[in-house]
């Protein structure tokens, strides 16, 4: 399938780069708001066309899918565009801002009858059809609690000025790294919703800087943590009445899993290294966009509003509130 690319930061670069492992998989054209960037990021990495006006590369009826790959604050207005260029789009997580945001890209798709999924790669690595098939059939039996890491020191690495500290930008710790452990508690709880939501934050600047929340689902605790300002153990640890699971660092794109079960019975599966694993979720959106459907089952719409609602709810009791959430 051809695509069309809207950014020319590093997650486009690494996207750009996995997405070399498909065969099938053509990248077509790119959008930068600089015709410049836009020329010079094509030429490095072979894509076939550079564009500084976005309704430009929308205007090729040749490119069936987009992927957003901006700040959370923009992925709004584009999102709208290109559904209703009649394109199909993998957006970047968080999908918006807040649920209103959401809700409006959301139903914007299913008026246009278009592909909309949001982009939590994480779902769609072998490690995690692992976990999902021990829990089919009955391996891990019935969950009971998990703890999930993820904290990167931003600081540390020079990255203060960045989008990273933005409020305008809607990131902070959440936003930015908590969004995965939200969506891995949805996805280990069966897509429902939390009956209790509690977290605690510390704030400069306006933004949440490292947090910690646990969201009860009906007697399943899961607790997670994350940052913008501390390098942590990134693991992630399940318990069942079974036994207990280890996701290995990185969690979130992860290449190995241990299982140790009462029973004494232990597994460790490791699976090869293939570049950074974006390409896991292309080849899944390539195969929903071929089948004509409008979202995609592994990464629903369900699952983009449950997450954003919770982490509404979350930044709610920090206090933590967004420019865009005035318009709301």
């Amino acid at each position: 399938m051809r695509w069309g690319i809207i950014g020319s930061g590093t997650i486009v670069t690494q996207f750009v780069n996995d997405t070399r492992q498909l065969n099938d998989t053509e990248l077509a054209a790119l959008y930068s708001r600089s015709a410049e960037k836009a020329a010079r990021f094509a030429a490095q990495h072979g894509i076939g066309k550079a564009y500084a006006s976005l309704q430009e590369m929308l205007a090729d009826s040749t490119i069936e899918n987009i992927y957003i790959g901006v700040p959370n604050n923009l992925h709004l207005d584009y999102v709208l565009q290109c559904v209703a260029a009649g394109k199909n789009v993998l957006c970047e997580k968080p999908m918006g801002i807040n649920q209103t945001q959401v809700q409006t890209m959301l139903q914007a798709a299913k008026q246009n009858h278009v592909l909309l999924m949001e982009g939590m790669w994480t779902r769609f690595f072998p490690v995690m059809h692992t976990l999902r098939g021990w829990f089919a059939d009955g391996t891990l039996g019935n969950l009971r609690a998990a703890n999930i890491s993820l904290g990167y020191n931003a600081i540390a690495a020079g990255e203060t000025a960045t989008w990273r500290f933005d409020l305008k930008s809607g990131f902070g710790a959440l936003m930015d790294m908590g969004v995965y452990g939200v969506h891995f508690a949805l996805d280990l709880c069966g897509g429902a919703a939390p009956t209790t939501i509690q977290g605690a934050a510390h704030i400069a600047n306006g933004l949440d800087y490292y947090n910690s929340y646990l969201l009860n689902f009906g007697g399943k605790l899961i607790s997670a943590s994350s940052s913008i300002v501390n390098d942590t153990d990134l693991t992630a640890k399940i318990y069942t009445d079974k036994g207990e699971v280890e996701i290995g660092s990185p969690w979130w794109y992860p290449t190995d899993i241990s299982l140790s079960l009462i029973s004494g019975e232990k597994r460790t599966i490791r699976f090869p290294r293939e570049a950074d694993g974006l390409h896991y979720e292309v080849q899944a959106f390539e195969q929903c966009a071929q089948r004509g459907l409008t979202e995609c089952p592994l990464s629903s719409h369900k699952n983009s509003l449950q997450a954003i609602a919770i982490m509404d709810e979350l930044r709610k009791q920090w206090h933590v509130r967004y420019p865009q959430d005035d318009q709301a």
